[in-house]
């Protein structure tokens, strides 16, 4: 309509009629134009909010699986330098054979680092990555997702140097009781004199030790560094977080 009445006006040659009503339309097509960005811009924020919560959960979760998986390691290697200490001095007392026996069946076992990557996936699929508009923060989300990735990997390297000792120390000892839990009692026979004279087999533990140890650091570091990822969604959540919590 107002189309038409400029260009009526405009074969007039009323000039400051057509003035106006041109400036009316583009400011209307501007304000029209502004209006959408501006709710663009909320749906990216709301969208915004909803990925960083969504990514706090995952690595908050992440913590509790590998704070969860570093306390079992921790036990074991409990057992594990008791084994140690055992063969070096040459003694088994028979109130010692329960924690020996469990130390020895899962020596070198432990759990491996994780991390939920189900959001950082999508965000990164969809193209959305730039939803987050704090590049800081996505810089930082990269460096974990890459800092697991690599620890991960130092992981299984050391997982195959345990399972190749694993293969020559599970020839020595045979289960005769057990209950199928990790943690659960179990009862083994063995000639622990063979065992403790056998500085191959005690070597061959002692190894195993130390790179079950190293996995335990890698996943020590791994916790520390989501840790650190978990405050900084928390301080871009800000009062959203401490709703939620509340």
């Amino acid at each position: 309509m107002i189309l038409r009445r400029v260009i009526a006006h405009f074969r007039k040659q009323e000039w400051f009629t057509v003035f106006v009503e041109t400036m009316i339309v583009v400011l209307g097509v501007f304000l029209g134009l502004q209006v959408n960005n501006w709710n663009e811009a909320q749906t990216d924020k709301r969208l915004e909010k909803q990925y960083l919560q969504r990514l706090y959960d995952d690595v908050a979760l992440s913590i509790e699986d590998n704070k969860s998986g570093l306390a079992w390691d921790e036990e074991r290697a409990r057992t594990q330098k008791l084994v140690l200490n055992i063969l070096e001095s040459g003694e088994l007392a028979e109130d010692q054979r329960t924690d020996f026996d469990a130390g020895l069946i899962y020596f070198g076992y432990h759990n491996t680092i994780t991390m939920r990557l189900t959001t950082i996936e999508e965000l990164r699929s969809t193209g959305k990555m730039a939803v987050i508009r704090d590049l800081e923060l996505r810089n930082i989300l990269a460096q974990a997702e890459a800092n697991f990735k690599y620890r991960a990997a130092q992981t299984d390297t050391l997982t195959e140097r345990i399972r190749r000792y694993r293969e020559h120390v599970d020839k020595k000892f045979a289960p005769v009781e057990y209950d199928h839990k990790l943690n659960g009692p179990v009862k083994l026979t063995y000639d622990f004199g063979q065992l403790a004279a056998n500085p191959e087999f005690y070597n061959m533990l002692a190894q195993t030790e130390f790179y079950a140890s190293l996995i335990r650091r890698n996943m020590a570091n791994h916790i520390e560094r989501l840790t650190s990822l978990k405050d900084e969604l928390g301080d871009a959540l800000g009062n959203e977080l401490e709703e939620r919590q509340q």
